[in-house]
């Protein structure tokens, strides 16, 4: 699975306009619904999944949530990229801390292997200070799409 197969620009919003995590759950459900990405239920398997396993990440560059529901929920692998108006509060992975996040990477994959890949290569462009740089100089979509593109393929 390539990453280009993962990552379209329509699958990357910005400006989007959510008070929390259940409304940011709630808008990217609707959204994946009509493009068939998912299973009805979907945001509610986001909340059950998120709440048992937070997924709140913080580096040295900026916070961010890596959201996912269980591989039964997803009809064909995806990454959704939301860029929020205002930071919403999410809980830490490794301690459960509330951390503010403004940037939210919704993963879809149905393979179980194939999401640690996935998380591991996220991971590795999340603490590149360049990357870092430059996707938080990205204003739109086609150039957050530009910016995770150009530097996955450098590692």
């Amino acid at each position: 699975m390539s990453f280009k197969d993962v990552f379209k620009t329509d699958l990357i919003d910005v400006d989007i306009k959510v008070n929390n995590e259940i409304e940011l759950f709630n808008y990217a459900s609707k959204k994946l619904l009509e493009k068939r990405l998912v299973k009805p239920g979907y945001a509610a398997a986001l909340a059950k999944r998120e709440k048992e396993f937070p997924t709140g990440l913080m580096t040295k560059n900026f916070n961010i949530a890596i959201p996912h529901a269980d591989p039964e929920n997803i009809n064909l692998p995806f990454i959704y990229i939301l860029r929020l108006t205002k930071p919403i509060t999410v809980q830490q992975m490794a301690d459960k801390e509330k951390i503010k996040v403004k940037d939210v990477f919704i993963l879809g994959i149905k393979d179980g292997q194939k999401q640690v890949n996935v998380l591991a290569a996220l991971m590795n462009l999340f603490v590149n200070d360049v990357f870092a740089k430059d996707f938080l100089a990205a204003i739109t979509s086609k150039e957050i799409y530009s910016s995770v593109i150009r530097h996955l393929e450098d590692d």
